[in-house]
């Protein structure tokens, strides 16, 4: 594979608390961020070629997060959901899809927004990383491998991307963090926090919301809106 060197150099931590020196690189395809799972002496980011993006979340945003003792079915076995079960194969596909977001974010594509998955995946998980992509394949297929962004989990999602040649990008998260690390590095990048039942208690994120119960018309409505609204303000060109 080839990438791009950018110059840059960071220094982060391994597993163990080790410091490490990377070079960093720029790529337009988000396959080949997988390398980054290893630590490895190179930091692969994103570098999309299109002016216009949607960074949707998966775990919380598209599919539900289980709470505690939760009761679910797997492989016809009823479980009550405990954090070790994520670490087994297959579990991911035990998440059923959350068909109105989806349709939504269906919505926003035919629109003439790009929009990529970007997850974080657990690195412990020896197949967390495949199951993700069986369950994007089962249920937003619109979102092929080549829109597919993955991270290791306990990193900064807006780490592993380089926006800076596009115009305006959005990121649909369940996490206030998330959007905060997205929001603070460039005024080109727009938070949206869809709501979920269970997070926003502490109303710590200042930016926009969206209620992720709406029926897939209204939430894309919703969506679309504050999408025109930031082009208008900013006197971007419409698509």
């Amino acid at each position: 594979m080839t990438y791009d060197l950018t110059g840059e150099v960071r220094t982060v931590f391994d597993v163990q608390g080790n410091p490490i020196t990377q070079k960093v690189y720029d790529t337009d395809t988000p396959g080949d961020l997988a390398v980054n799972f290893g630590f490895p002496s190179q930091h692969i980011r994103f570098k999309p070629n299109t002016p216009y993006n949607i960074l949707v979340d998966i775990d919380g945003t598209i599919n539900p997060f289980r709470m505690p003792n939760e009761e679910y079915v797997f492989n016809g076995e009823v479980r009550h959901f405990h954090y070790e079960d994520i670490f087994e194969a297959g579990y991911f596909m035990t998440l059923p899809p959350k068909t109105n977001v989806i349709e939504a974010v269906r919505a926003l594509k035919y629109s003439g927004l790009e929009v990529f998955s970007l997850s974080a995946v657990e690195p412990r998980s020896v197949t967390a990383y495949v199951d993700k992509n069986r369950w994007l394949d089962l249920y937003m297929p619109e979102v092929d491998d080549k829109h597919r962004i993955f991270v290791p989990c306990g990193t900064k999602k807006v780490d592993f991307l380089n926006l800076e040649n596009t115009v305006l990008n959005f990121m649909l998260d369940d996490y206030t963090r998330n959007l905060q690390e997205f929001t603070s590095v460039s005024d080109k990048n727009v938070g949206i926090k869809i709501l979920n039942g269970i997070n926003d208690t502490h109303k710590s994120w200042q930016g926009y919301r969206v209620d992720g119960s709406l029926n897939s018309i209204d939430l894309s409505k919703s969506i679309v809106d504050i999408f025109l609204k930031e082009m208008g303000q900013r006197g971007c060109q419409h698509l």
